[in-house]
């Protein structure tokens, strides 16, 4: 059972690293674009109920190459971010 979330990124990350991820959605400059939606909280395995990244993901995109983000965008279908799972799908 999913409980009302109540992290926000924020709270996790701290306000100034949110502020340095500073993502916008569908800006690009030729890099794959975050899939932020604007929808920033966290559930209790730390994953984002807007975009279903884990923290680190979010915290680490700008520093990712292009192979890097579009995994991740690969599994973000897929992935179950309930609360009663810490890991993507084998």
């Amino acid at each position: 059972m999913l409980t009302k979330p109540t992290n926000k990124i924020s709270e996790k990350a701290g306000d100034e690293t949110i502020d340095k991820v500073g993502e916008v959605p569908n800006v690009n400059n030729g890099e794959i674009a975050s899939p932020c939606v604007r929808n920033c909280c966290l559930n209790q395995v730390d994953y984002c109920l807007g975009c279903k990244r884990q923290l680190d993901e979010i915290v680490s995109w700008r520093s990712y190459s292009d192979a890097q983000r579009q995994a991740i965008m690969a599994q973000l279908a897929t992935r179950d971010i309930s609360d009663s799972h810490s890991a993507d799908p084998a």
